[in-house]
């Protein structure tokens, strides 16, 4: 019974294991140039597709334009689909310095990130991002976010789990 009890906590140690690696520039710019070609689709909470797509499901298509199918979520399983406040909890890493192709989380006073954005560039006091918004035009978009110090906000750098 404990080499039954020992392989099993082991196996369980093994299966949950996983070593959360940033994107490269390279990367990150390739997620930036896929959801460009998603811009002027409608948003649509919950969308995944060119139909409809909401904040998180365009940094997803866009990570699995580079291979990334599976993202941690906040029960420690892989799934195929988190919200904004998974990844940036848990499939990214906070900077302080953002580049472009980095993201962008908002949060509330509660501390849940609501909405998240692909940074581009920003100036003394606005951000430009690329996003799906329903506070934009509801659609993606570039857009330029004003007033950034008076968000609460953080930069994080997508990271993808090597198992």
């Amino acid at each position: 019974m404990k080499i039954f009890a020992l392989v099993l906590t082991i196996t369980f140690l093994q299966a949950c294991s996983h070593e959360a690696v940033e994107l490269t520039f390279e990367e990150k710019l390739k997620v930036l140039e896929y959801a460009e070609t998603m811009i002027g689709v409608p948003y649509e909470l919950g969308g995944q597709s060119f139909q409809g797509v909401d904040c998180s499901g365009l940094l997803i298509l866009g990570m699995n334009s580079i291979g990334v199918k599976e993202f941690l979520n906040i029960d420690d399983e892989f799934v195929d689909d988190v919200n904004a406040n998974e990844l940036a909890l848990f499939n990214a890493k906070l900077i302080t310095e953002p580049e472009r192709g980095d993201w962008i989380a908002f949060y509330d006073e509660t501390g849940n990130y609501y909405h998240i954005s692909i940074f581009d560039s920003y100036t003394s006091d606005s951000i430009l991002v690329l996003d799906a918004s329903s506070a934009g035009n509801d659609w993606v978009e570039y857009r330029v976010i004003e007033n950034i110090k008076e968000k609460p906000h953080d930069f994080v750098v997508p990271v993808k789990y090597v198992h």
